[in-house]
C-alpha cells in the first residue's frame, strides 16, 4: 500500500509539472502571437502614414509644376512682346518709319505681378529675378524715350535739308553746291555706320535669344554669352561716340551695363542651381541611410523573434 501511494504521488507530481510546462508554453505562444499581431498593426500603420506622406509630396510637386508652367508661359509672353518690338524697331529705324507703340509698360506690369505671385509662395530667389527684370525694362523704357527723341531730331534735320534742296538750280552758287555735296557725303557715311551698328545689334541680340532659349530648355552646359554681348555694345558705343552722337552712346552704354548685370545674375543663378542639386543629393543620401537603419532594426527584431 505504501508503494502504491508512493507511485500515485510520483505520477501526480509529474502530471502537475507537465501541466505547468504546458501552461508556460501556451503563455509563450500567446505572447508571441500577440507580439506578431502588434507588429502587423504597427507595420500597417507605418505603411498608411508613408503612403499619405508620398501622396502629399506628389500632390505638392504636381501643383508646383503646374504653377511653374503657368509663370513660364507668362514670362514667354512678356519676352515675346519685347523681341517682336525690338525686331520691328530695328526695321523701322532702317526704313525711317514710325517706331510704333512701346510694350515696356505692359512688360513691367507682367513682371510686377509675377514677382508678387512667387513672393506669396516664399520663392524669394525667383522674386529677385523678376525684380531685376522689372529694373531692366524700366531702363529699356528710358533708353527708348531717348532714342525716340534722337529720331525725332533726325527727322527734323532731314526736313530742313530737303527744304534747302528746293532752291532753284539757277540760284545755287559754287559754295552752296559744295556744301550740298558735303552734306550728301555725310549722310551716306551715317547710313553706312547705321547699317554696321544694326548688324552688330542683330548679332548681339541673336546671341542673347539663343542663350535664353537654351536655358529655358534646361541646357545649362551652354556658355553664357553676356560678356561677349557687352563687348559688342562697347564697340557700337565707341563708333557712335566718335561721331558725336552722345545720346545714342548713352543708350548703348546702358546696354553694356545691362548685359554685365545679366552676366552677374546668371553667375549667381548657376551657383544657386548647383547648391540645389547638392541639397537634393544630400537629401537622397539621407533617405538611403534611413532605409538602411530601418532594415537593420527589422533584422534585429527578427533575430529577437527567432531567439524566443
Amino acid at each position: 500500500a505504501a508503494i502504491l501511494s508512493s507511485h500515485i504521488r510520483k505520477y501526480s507530481e509529474l502530471f502537475e509539472k507537465e501541466k505547468r510546462i504546458r501552461e508556460i508554453e501556451a503563455k509563450k505562444d500567446e505572447e508571441k502571437k500577440t507580439y506578431e499581431e502588434f507588429q502587423k498593426i504597427q507595420k500597417k500603420e507605418i505603411d498608411v502614414e508613408k503612403i499619405k506622406e508620398i501622396e502629399s509630396k506628389k500632390s505638392k510637386k504636381l501643383e508646383e509644376q503646374n504653377f511653374q508652367k503657368e509663370i513660364t508661359g507668362i514670362v514667354d509672353k512678356a519676352e515675346k512682346l519685347a523681341r517682336e518690338y525690338e525686331i520691328a524697331k530695328r526695321s523701322a529705324l532702317k526704313e525711317g518709319k514710325d517706331l510704333g507703340e512701346v510694350p515696356y509698360f505692359e512688360i513691367i506690369e507682367i513682371y510686377t505681378k509675377l514677382r508678387n505671385k512667387v513672393l506669396t509662395r516664399g520663392w524669394t530667389d525667383q522674386a529677385l529675378i523678376y525684380a531685376k527684370q522689372i529694373k531692366i525694362y524700366q531702363e529699356k523704357l528710358e533708353s527708348d524715350k531717348k532714342l525716340r527723341k534722337i529720331e525725332f531730331e533726325k527727322v527734323q534735320k532731314q526736313k530742313e535739308f530737303e527744304e534747302s534742296l528746293k532752291v532753284k538750280a539757277g540760284g545755287l552758287t559754287v559754295d552752296r553746291l559744295k556744301n550740298l555735296e558735303i552734306l550728301s557725303k555725310q549722310e551716306q557715311d551715317e547710313e553706312k555706320l547705321e547699317r554696321e551698328i544694326d548688324d552688330l545689334v542683330d548679332k548681339a541680340e541673336k546671341l542673347a535669344r539663343e542663350y535664353d532659349l537654351a536655358i529655358k530648355r534646361g541646357q545649362f552646359e551652354k556658355e553664357c554669352p553676356y560678356l561677349i554681348i557687352a563687348e559688342l555694345y562697347k564697340k557700337i558705343k565707341e563708333k557712335v561716340y566718335a561721331r558725336g552722337w552722345k545720346d545714342e552712346a548713352d543708350i548703348y552704354g546702358n546696354q553694356i551695363n545691362n548685359y554685365r548685370k545679366k552676366y552677374e545674375r546668371d553667375k549667381r543663378l548657376r551657383e544657386l542651381e548647383a547648391k540645389k542639386v547638392e541639397k537634393q543629393k544630400d537629401f537622397e543620401d539621407s533617405l538611403k541611410i534611413t532605409k538602411e537603419v530601418k532594415k537593420l532594426k527589422l533584422q534585429e527584431i527578427q533575430a529577437i523573434d527567432s531567439k524566443d
